[in-house]
């Protein structure tokens, strides 16, 4: 990088460098809706000579836009901004990383696999409604995967380990890529290098809707066995250990309660 610059005749400035206090104070522009902002860019050539006072200027301007909104505007501010973020399934591909410029025909090889690509991913070309609505409704699912992770069950396994305790890095994890997207400068693209993320943590969420379903279809049924037995719910915790053990195996009522 050292050679670079100097090959270029470019002096390296330390004092420039960005810190996490001017992307917080971008990320509390009002006109951007915490997006990047050239004004607010500009704090990096109004102080050159020293990153600790920009450093301050910036969490100065910051707390004062919180300040000059309120309790109420700034909670306001942030749900506009989490809507900005979370709700285009394409991360801002039509938007902010899609091919502006125009591109000849000829640009590439004009096989089969190169139109219906371009097809596919390139502006107003013949797939792109259909592969924006796609990309939108598989975004639903996966933010309403993400939400079932709060169903998890507290049962311990025999390890001795809940679901809870298992998924807690996942859930502190998407707490932190939250928490990243409402404090500092953001965009719908910067969620691409957590999709992976994302995809795992819908997956384990859904598994828990399952289970859940899948739980309570188990105790309806059941209850119906035990009724057509002649034990109601009020009979049955007087049954002991036996109803232990049938409560503990979900769906296996015991032999001589069967009977």
């Amino acid at each position: 990088m050292d050679y670079i610059m100097e090959d270029m005749g470019l002096d390296f400035n330390p004092e420039i460098e960005a810190s996490w206090q001017n992307y917080f104070y971008m990320g509390l522009n009002e006109e951007s809706t915490g997006s990047y902002h050239a004004g607010d860019a500009a704090i990096f050539g109004e102080f050159q000579t020293s990153r600790e006072v920009r450093n301050e200027a910036a969490l100065e301007r910051a707390f004062g836009r919180i300040k000059e909104r309120g309790f109420l505007g700034s909670i306001y501010f942030w749900l506009r901004k989490m809507v900005m973020v979370f709700n285009d399934g394409t991360f801002g591909w039509e938007s902010e990383v899609r091919i502006y410029g125009h591109y000849s025909a000829d640009l590439t090889s004009n096989s089969r696999l190169t139109e219906l690509l371009r097809n596919i991913f390139w502006p107003d070309s013949l797939y792109t409604g259909r592969f924006s609505a796609f990309c939108q409704l598989a975004w639903v699912f996966c933010m309403l995967g993400i939400s079932g992770i709060c169903f998890c069950r507290g049962e311990k396994s025999e390890e001795g380990i809940s679901v809870k305790e298992k998924y807690a890095v996942l859930v502190v994890s998407f707490l932190g890529i939250f928490f990243y997207q409402m404090l500092f400068e953001a965009r719908a693209r910067y969620l691409l290098v957590f999709f992976p993320l994302l995809c795992v943590m819908s997956i384990c969420g859904i598994w828990q809707y399952v289970d859940r379903i899948h739980g309570w279809i188990q105790k309806h049924v059941t209850e119906k066995r035990l009724s057509v037995n002649g034990i109601t719910k009020k009979d049955a915790p007087d049954r002991g250990e036996e109803w232990k053990k049938w409560k503990k195996i979900k769906g296996c009522v015991p032999e001589n309660i069967s009977k």
